[in-house]
């Protein structure tokens, strides 16, 4: 059987474990000052139309 999916408004801090399907609208990596970097994300529900 398997698990439902969680929604992006399901996220509480109250489960430990969720089980998101999402879609990357958006992503671009950031460089700071002391030449480490990371990635920026925009995401939104799997089962929005847009």
């Amino acid at each position: 059987m398997t698990r439902k999916f969680d929604s992006i408004k399901d996220i509480d801090g109250t489960q430990e474990t969720l089980c998101l399907v999402v879609r990357i609208i958006d992503l671009w990596v950031v460089l700071t000052c002391d030449n480490s970097d990371h990635l920026e994300m925009v995401i939104m529900d799997s089962n929005v139309r847009t």
